[in-house]
C-alpha cells in the first residue's frame, strides 16, 4: 500500500471538539506505560517540561525542539477549537515520544509524565487515533456571489467527513483506517482566485485529492489546475458540458450534466403524446447548453421543434416571444434561465391565456420557494431536480434520500439542498474509489473511479471516460396540489404525472 502521511494540521474552522462525541481517549495506550494525568496540565506545561529536559541535558536540543514544535501546533489548534486537528497533532507528539522511549533517548519517567500531560489535554475532547490521515482540499465560496450555495456545498462535505471519522471509522485501505481532513479556502466566487487557491492546496498544503467548488464557472479553471498537476478532483456542482470536453483525466462529476437536464422530462412528455415543442433560454453559457440540448432531445423523441429562441440576461418582459409561441401552438414549452425568469414565464403565459399541454422550466418549479411565490398558478408546472429528499434512491451509505435529509437537518438545522446532497455524493464516491483501489495512488484511484458502479442516496453513480456520471437521470418534478412531487424517472418517482395541463380558465 502507498504511504499515507500520518497526521496533518487541520485548517477547517468548522471542526471542533463537539464533532467527536463517539470516541474515547487512546493516547496513553500507544506507549504501553502507565500515564496518570497530572492535575491542571496544559500544553504550556508540557512545553515547559520538554524545555526543562533539554536544559538539564536529559534530551538533546534537536529532539526537544521537534517535540515542542508538535506541541505548539496542537496548542494553536486547541485555541481555535479545532478538536480533530488537536487530536492529530497530539497523536504525532505521542508517536514521537514512543519512538524516543524505545530507543532510550528519553527517560521512562519523563515519557510517563509527558503521556500523562497529553492525557489531561486530550481527555476533554475525547481524542481517537487512526492509522493515518488522507487530506482533501476545496476552494469554496464562503463570501461573494455564491456564498449561500458555497455554504451548502461545504456542509455537504463536512457531513460526509464527520460521518467517515466519527461513525464509519475512517476510510478503509487494506484493513487500515484513515481519518479525513479537509482544507478549505474562500474563493469569494472569483474564478482567478479559485484557481490560485487550488494550486496552493496542491503545492503548499500537499492535499491528496480535491473536492470541487460551486458553479461551472469556478469548476472550469480549478479543474484545469488539477489536471496540470495530475491531482484528482471529484465534484458535484459544475454541470456545463465544456468541463468534460477537454480530454482531462482528473475531473469526475456525480451530477447530471447540462446536456441531459431535460432528457427525462422530454421522454416523459413524448410518452404521453406530445408532438411539438418550443424552446426558450437565456443567452448565457449554462442555459444555452441546457436549451440547445433540449431541442435535440425533443427531436430524438419524435417532437417537432417549432421554435428555438434565446433572450438576454435580466430580461424584463417576454410577452412578444410568448405571443409568437402561442400562435405556433406547441404541445410543450421548455424554458431555461433563473428563478426570476420562471416567475415571469408563468405570469406571462397566464396573462396571454396560453397554456400548452406541458411547461418545463429548468430552474424554479423544483424549488420550495416557487409554489409559495406563484400560488395556485404553479400547479402542473414541471421542474428539473438533481436530487430531492422524496426520491426513492437508497444506498449502503447514508441509507435513503430521506435518511440523508433527516441527518442533514439534524446536523445543520436546515433542510438539505441538492447542492449539499451532490457534494456529499461527490466525497462519498471518492471514498469508495479509494477503498476499492486500496491505495491513494492517483492512477489506482482514477481507475477505481472509472470502474465505479454504485447506488447511493443521491442516485446511481457510474463515470464514463470523460468523468461524467452517465448513470444518473435528472429528476422531473411536478407541482400537484401545491406540493412538489417527483414524477420521473420511474425508479425515483413518488407520484404519477398529470398530463395535459388544463387551460387557465378550467383551474
Amino acid at each position: 500500500m502507498d504511504a499515507v502521511r500520518p497526521y496533518r494540521v487541520d485548517r477547517s474552522p468548522m471542526r471542533s471538539a463537539a464533532l467527536l462525541p463517539s470516541f474515547v481517549l487512546m493516547l496513553a495506550l500507544l506507549v504501553g506505560v502507565a500515564a496518570p494525568a497530572p492535575a491542571n496540565s496544559s500544553i504550556d506545561d508540557l512545553i515547559g517540561e520538554v524545555q526543562a529536559a533539554v536544559d538539564s541535558g536529559d534530551l538533546s536540543a534537536g529532539l526537544g525542539n521537534s517535540l515542542i514544535a508538535k506541541l505548539t501546533a496542537a496548542g494553536r489548534s486547541l485555541d481555535r477549537e479545532l478538536g480533530s486537528a488537536t487530536c492529530g497533532q497530539l497523536g504525532a507528539f505521542i508517536n514521537h515520544v514512543k519512538a524516543l522511549d524505545k530507543t532510550g533517548k528519553l527517560e521512562l519517567n519523563l515519557a510517563q509524565s509527558l503521556i500523562g500531560g497529553v492525557n489531561a489535554v486530550g481527555s476533554p475532547i475525547e481524542c481517537a487515533l487512526f492509522d493515518g490521515t488522507i487530506v482533501l482540499g476545496a476552494a469554496l465560496s464562503e463570501t461573494g456571489r455564491f456564498a449561500l450555495e458555497g455554504t451548502d456545498v461545504r456542509r455537504g462535505y463536512e457531513l460526509w467527513r464527520e460521518w467517515v471519522n466519527n461513525e464509519y471509522g475512517g476510510i478503509n485501505i487494506g484493513g487500515n483506517r484513515y481519518q479525513v481532513e479537509i482544507v478549505y479556502y474562500d474563493d469569494a466566487g472569483d474564478a482567478g482566485l479559485a484557481a490560485d487557491l487550488v494550486e496552493k492546496l496542491i503545492t503548499e498544503d500537499r492535499v491528496d485529492f480535491l473536492l470541487g467548488p460551486y458553479s461551472s464557472g469556478l469548476t472550469m479553471p480549478t479543474s484545469a489546475v488539477a489536471e496540470e498537476y495530475g491531482v484528482i478532483m471529484v465534484e458535484g456542482n459544475g454541470a456545463v458540458e465544456a468541463i468534460f470536453e477537454r480530454g482531462f483525466r482528473n475531473i469526475f462529476a456525480v451530477l447530471t450534466t447540462a446536456s441531459k437536464y431535460t432528457k427525462s422530462a422530454l421522454e416523459l412528455l413524448a410518452e404521453k403524446g406530445a408532438e411539438s415543442a418550443v424552446v426558450f433560454y437565456e443567452d448565457t453559457a449554462f442555459p444555452m447548453s441546457v436549451g440547445q440540448a433540449a431541442s435535440r432531445w425533443a427531436e430524438e423523441n419524435g417532437m417537432e421543434v417549432l421554435a428555438e429562441e434565446s433572450y438576454p440576461l435580466f430580461v424584463p418582459d417576454v410577452s412578444d416571444a410568448f405571443t409568437r409561441f402561442r400562435q405556433l401552438d406547441p404541445d410543450v414549452f421548455v424554458g431555461g434561465g433563473h428563478f426570476e425568469d420562471a416567475l415571469l414565464f408563468v405570469e406571462t403565459a397566464k396573462a396571454l391565456d396560453w397554456a400548452p399541454s406541458g411547461m418545463v422550466i429548468t430552474v424554479g418549479p423544483s424549488s420550495g420557494e416557487f409554489p409559495a411565490a406563484v400560488g395556485p398558478d404553479a400547479e402542473y408546472m414541471l421542474g428539473l431536480a438533481q436530487w430531492a429528499d422524496t426520491m426513492l434512491w437508497e444506498g449502503d451509505w447514508f441509507g435513503t434520500a430521506a435518511d440523508y435529509a433527516a441527518r442533514y437537518e439534524a446536523r445543520w438545522g436546515e433542510p438539505a439542498t441538492f447542492w449539499a446532497a451532490e457534494s456529499t455524493g461527490a466525497a462519498l464516491s471518492l471514498m469508495v474509489a479509494i477503498e476499492n483501489a486500496a491505495s491513494i495512488d492517483a492512477d489506482a484511484v482514477r481507475q477505481a473511479l472509472y470502474d465505479l458502479d454504485i447506488m447511493t442516496f443521491y442516485g446511481p453513480i457510474n463515470f464514463d471516460d470523460t468523468g461524467r456520471n452517465v448513470a444518473k437521470p435528472m429528476g422531473v418534478t411536478q407541482i400537484q396540489d401545491g406540493v412538489i412531487t417527483v414524477v420521473a424517472p420511474p425508479q425515483a418517482a413518488t407520484a404519477p404525472f398529470v398530463y395535459p395541463m388544463p387551460p387557465w380558465h378550467e383551474r
